[in-house]
C-alpha cells in the first residue's frame, strides 16, 4: 500500500490539517494528477485511514484515528532521517559522495583530452 505513489504523502499532510482538506486542494498541494490522487485516496480509505464527507471535488477528507496514529509515525519516521540527514553533513559522510562524484569528472575530462590518432 505505501509504494502506492501519493500515499505517505496524503497522509503526512493531512496530519496538519484536523479539519480535513477537499479532494481538489489535496491534488493540488500535492502535485498529484488525478487518477494518482484518486487511487490513494480510495486505497486509503478501504483501509479505514481516510474518510469522505461530501461529494464529487467538494469531497473533504479527514483522518481517522487510525489514520491519524499511522500519519504520526510517518512523521516521526520522517524526523528521525531528517536527524541522520544533518548528521551525515555534519559529520562529513555527504562528502564521500561529493569526492567520487568529482574524481567521476577529472577522470572523463582526461578522457575527453586524449588525442585520438587517425588514420
Amino acid at each position: 500500500m505505501f509504494k502506492t505513489a501519493g500515499v505517505l504523502e496524503i497522509l503526512a499532510y493531512l496530519s496538519n490539517y484536523p479539519d480535513g482538506r477537499r479532494k481538489v486542494d489535496i491534488r493540488k498541494d500535492l502535485h498529484l494528477n488525478a487518477s494518482t490522487a484518486i487511487k490513494a485516496q480510495q486505497l486509503l480509505a478501504n483501509a479505514g485511514l481516510l474518510k469522505g464527507i461530501g461529494y464529487a471535488d467538494a469531497m473533504t477528507f479527514t483522518l481517522t484515528e487510525h489514520g491519524k496514529n499511522v500519519a504520526n509515525k510517518i512523521n516521526e519516521i520522517d524526523d528521525i532521517l531528517e536527524k541522520c540527514k544533518e548528521n551525515n553533513t555534519r559529520n562529513g559522510n555527504m562528502m564521500v559522495f561529493e569526492l567520487r562524484q568529482d574524481s567521476f569528472k577529472s577522470k572523463s575530462q582526461d578522457l575527453s583530452n586524449e588525442k585520438v590518432d587517425d588514420e
